[in-house]
């Protein structure tokens, strides 16, 4: 994996970020589906931790977690993360749709849902008046990467 340009560490439920100013140049494009690429990188961090809380059994919701940022990869609309439960030797990756706040795993190439994902995508929509048919558009192209 290439160097992180972010990272975020959670500790006792307080997050501590890290931000270099060459990753704040992640910028919007107006291709893909014609919506602008509007979640900002620090937010979409939001969006990955409550993918691996989707996908955790109850019990371990609660726990801290890991995270890495690994780039606009495979696809410029998307952000690459690396989540690492803290008790074990695991590790997650996700794709986050910048288009549409849409999580993908990026090994079973399924979207993840959840409650607690539909409540940050609803706000991000809202926020950025993205329409639900361009959102089922973009939702149809599928998961970004090449392993699919």
């Amino acid at each position: 994996m290439p160097h992180s340009l972010f990272s975020v560490v959670l500790v006792g439920g307080v997050t501590a970020v890290a931000l270099l100013t060459a990753a704040r140049g992640a910028g919007s494009s107006n291709s893909g589906s014609q919506l602008p690429d509007r979640l900002p990188m620090a937010d979409s961090a939001d969006f990955a931790l409550a993918a691996e809380r989707a996908e955790l059994e109850p019990g371990y919701r609660k726990r801290d977690l890991g995270l890495d940022f690994e780039g606009a990869k495979p696809n410029p609309h998307f952000y690459a993360w690396d989540v690492i439960p803290t008790w074990t030797d695991g590790l997650e990756y996700f794709a986050v749709d910048r288009r549409t706040g849409d999580v993908w795993a990026y090994f079973g190439c399924e979207r993840v849902r959840s409650e607690e994902l539909a409540n940050l995508q609803a706000r991000f929509r809202r926020r950025f008046d993205v329409p639900a048919w361009r959102v089922r558009q973009i939702e149809r192209e599928g998961f970004p990467g090449e392993y699919c």
